[in-house]
């Protein structure tokens, strides 16, 4: 499996932490800003959901109309779909009008999803079910969000990225590791949409702390295995790019794991992206040139479920 693109999108309409303080004083987002490394947070319009920021992010693929007609394989990666049926994958497929004989497929997942979705493409790519696979990582958390709740209102930004994975002959390096705490749940939830009985909060409800604790619990410890079986040590790694969910937790990281900083990726200035955050970064060292084709790339994502997932893999 190769990766041969990632693009991304922002919606157009931004709100700085500058602006952020003027509405709410008390929150001192100057404060907030060195915790969460974050400046500014992009909402999608009113009538603009996860499907249109991924139609954005797909027409930026270079020579997308020339590939178009070899896709065989959409994965959607999304938890704010534009309905419960169909799929965002079917409707997308619809719109680009792919070939008929095309895997889709949507998966709920949150900020472990990139990594659950490149897995599920490298199986299918991996069986010649595929050839050319879509996988898009798009999210509108800003519709799910208390605008008084600071705990979520200055962490989430609305984007999507689309990364165009493609078969290959050559024998690939791609390694992964998962876990779930499922009896944590509670601790990032939203009932709104749901068919259970008393669904009744409409907002996104997260337990900041919580999180903190178990990322710090399993994640080391899942990526400290996962060199180990595969026999590598930190300095044959040349970047680790985690879920950028805050700066605080990156940090905690590097602390935890003593990785030296400089293989490290940051980006958290446009916000939390969820499960678009991996790709994005991503996309970010590969336009610095300082990623070249063969090296070892960490990827770690971790949240919603609570879920969390780390690969090995050669760009």
């Amino acid at each position: 499996m190769i990766i041969k693109n990632i693009e991304f999108f922002f919606p157009k309409k931004k709100l700085t932490y500058k602006k952020l303080n003027k509405q709410f004083p008390k929150w001192k987002m100057n404060k907030t800003k060195k915790i969460t490394g974050i400046e500014n947070l992009y909402y999608s319009e009113k009538n603009q959901t996860s499907l249109d920021l991924a139609i954005q992010a797909i027409k930026k693929i270079k020579n997308f109309k020339a590939i178009k007609n070899s896709i065989d394989g959409v994965i959607f990666c999304t938890q704010t779909p534009n309905r419960f049926i169909p799929s965002n994958s079917s409707i997308l497929h619809g719109i680009f009008n792919f070939k008929e004989n095309c895997f889709t497929l949507d998966i709920s997942h949150g900020c472990s999803g990139f990594i659950y979705g490149l897995t599920i493409a490298k199986k299918i790519l991996e069986k010649k079910s595929c050839s050319n696979v879509l996988l898009i990582n798009a999210d509108t958390y800003s519709k799910i969000i208390n605008p008084k709740d600071r705990m979520t209102k200055v962490i989430f930004s609305d984007a999507a990225s689309v990364t165009h994975l493609k078969h290959s002959n050559k024998k690939d390096y791609f390694f992964s590791s998962f876990g779930t705490s499922g009896e944590n749940y509670k601790k990032l939830t939203l009932d709104y949409g749901g068919f259970e009985k008393n669904s009744k909060k409409n907002y996104l409800d997260m337990d900041g702390m919580g999180i903190m604790s178990f990322v710090n619990s399993k994640v080391p410890s899942q990526i400290n295995k996962l060199l180990k079986e595969n026999k590598l040590s930190q300095k044959q790694i040349k970047f680790f790019v985690f879920h950028q969910a805050s700066k605080i937790a990156i940090d905690s990281l590097v602390r935890i794991l003593e990785l030296d900083k400089k293989k490290v990726v940051y980006d958290l200035r446009d916000g939390n992206t969820v499960s678009a955050s991996i790709p994005i970064a991503l996309k970010k060292i590969i336009k610095t040139k300082k990623l070249k084709r063969g090296d070892l790339i960490l990827l770690s994502g971790f949240g919603v479920g609570l879920s969390w997932a780390t690969s090995l893999i050669k760009y």
